[in-house]
């Protein structure tokens, strides 16, 4: 997986998906300082389940884009070698 892949998505609506779920572990960060500032080990864990959850989203996230983007090359080949064997004759 290229790191092109997380960071210039194919279309605009799974760029705002990285958005979202940015500011999901964000917002769900700040509620983690907010709801366990006596507990230390508790924000540990915590800050930790909240970062393993956005990676994996993101890495989801890639995976899914590099899919996309090798699923649009198979279909240029193929509309490539349609073009190819069916030349259009402007006579």
């Amino acid at each position: 997986m290229t790191l092109g892949a997380i960071v210039m998505p194919i279309e605009k609506k799974f760029g705002l998906l990285v958005v979202l779920v940015v500011a999901l572990f964000f917002g769900l960060q700040y509620l983690s300082w907010v709801s366990i500032v006596a507990f230390h080990w508790g924000f540990a864990v915590a800050t930790g389940v909240l970062l393993l959850i956005a990676l994996i989203f993101i890495m989801l996230f890639g995976c899914f884009e590099v899919y996309c983007l090798e699923q649009e090359r198979v279909e240029h080949e193929i509309i490539e070698e349609i073009r190819a064997d069916n030349p259009i004759n402007d006579d």
